[in-house]
Parts: C-alpha cells; sequence; structure tokens
C-alpha cells in the first residue's frame, strides 16, 4: 500500500516510501486497496477512517495521549 499509494522520495539512490496521507487514502476505491492485499471490509474501514480524519470527526492528537480502553470507550 505504501509503495503504491504513497509519495516517494530518493534519497543516496535508495527510494524511501511515505504513508499514504488521509486525504490520498479518501479519494480511493475499495478496489484499489484490495489490488494491494486489503479485504473488501479493511477497505471501507481504511477509506470512511480516512474520510473522519479530514471531516475532523477523529483527533489524532487526542488519540495520542489515550490508552486503549480510553478510545474504545469514546468510539
Amino acid at each position: 500500500m505504501i509503495k503504491t499509494f504513497g509519495d516517494a522520495l530518493e534519497l543516496n539512490n535508495i527510494t524511501y516510501y511515505a504513508f499514504p496521507t488521509p486525504e490520498t487514502l479518501s479519494k480511493l476505491k475499495n478496489d484499489d486497496l484490495r489490488s494491494v492485499g486489503l479485504s473488501f471490509r479493511k477497505a471501507e474501514y481504511v477509506i470512511g477512517l480516512s474520510k473522519d480524519i479530514i471531516n475532523d470527526e477523529v483527533d489524532l492528537e487526542a488519540l495520542k495521549s489515550m490508552d486503549t480502553q480510553e478510545i474504545l470507550m469514546n468510539s
């Protein structure tokens, strides 16, 4: 997924890939993500979560300070 949808950077003849941004992922179709090995359901979740992040429905900064139990209680 990273090589297919992430931005590439070449440094000293080595190519590095960034994880795709929520903006990039939100524009994909389920079949795009299925082509790189995700199940239909996982593709739906990745696209949906990406859209939620863009629409400020998920606060990634707030999640950093929460433990798993807090995240589950707030979902």
